[in-house]
């Protein structure tokens, strides 16, 4: 069996149980690989702040945040649309912002605004992954990735890469898209090829030019 065949079976048999993670008991949707991946972006870029869309129950919120406890720098904003439902149950954590609403509701990316007072950083994509949802966040959110920062799409994994064969359009779809029409960001093969095992391949997006930021108001997918 090649190598490449080995980690796809094991990815199979993994995917199906990694709800079993958690962090400071607050659990994880996410591989072990692909957080190692995030502490290490983290500490490298040193970005301002952090956006998650698609906080869950708020673990890779938390781990996001003691990472930036540790390089004393950043915080975090996580948004999704049961944030104010669950409020009680996310972890309390100074550095995390939470927010509740779509992440392409124009009023919550307003609320983005207001607290990111122009700083730049990383963008972490893990909400809706129906493939127009998917490229309509990666292009309201790319203007708050910081030059030399990445914008990590979650999932990419999904549509048989190599799990979930039956979703036949989804977040790998709208990194083809939208990279086709951005040449500001660039997919890091060479970070991603250390990863071994990834839940996002291809998904690892660097920002390597400046644009001028999106009009929200544009691409309102209000829920």
């Amino acid at each position: 069996m090649d190598r490449q065949r080995v980690i796809d079976e094991f990815h199979k048999l993994y995917y199906p149980v990694c709800g079993r993670n958690n962090w400071l008991g607050y659990q994880v949707l996410k591989c072990p690989m692909d957080l190692m991946a995030y502490q290490q972006l983290i500490y490298l870029t040193r970005p301002d702040v952090i956006i998650e869309t698609g906080t869950y129950a708020g673990g890779s919120a938390l781990f996001i945040a003691t990472v930036c406890d540790a390089i004393d720098h950043g915080y975090v904003i996580s948004i999704d649309i049961q944030n104010d439902r669950f409020k009680d149950l996310l972890p309390k954590h100074q550095r995390i912002t939470w927010l509740s609403g779509s992440s392409l509701d124009v009023d919550v990316h307003k609320d983005v605004q207001h607290l990111t007072r122009g700083w730049q950083g990383m963008v972490v994509l893990d909400s809706n992954h129906e493939a127009d949802h998917v490229y309509k966040e990666m292009v309201a959110y790319a203007s708050y990735v910081a030059k030399g920062c990445y914008m990590v799409v979650e999932d990419t994994n999904i549509g048989g890469r190599p799990v979930v064969p039956e979703c036949k359009a989804g977040p790998y779809q709208a990194v083809e898209k939208f990279l086709k029409g951005n040449h500001d960001f660039l997919w890091d093969q060479a970070f991603e090829a250390n990863l071994e095992l990834t839940f996002n391949p291809g998904g690892y997006l660097k920002r390597t030019g400046i644009r001028p930021p999106v009009e929200f108001t544009k691409i309102d997918n209000r829920i």
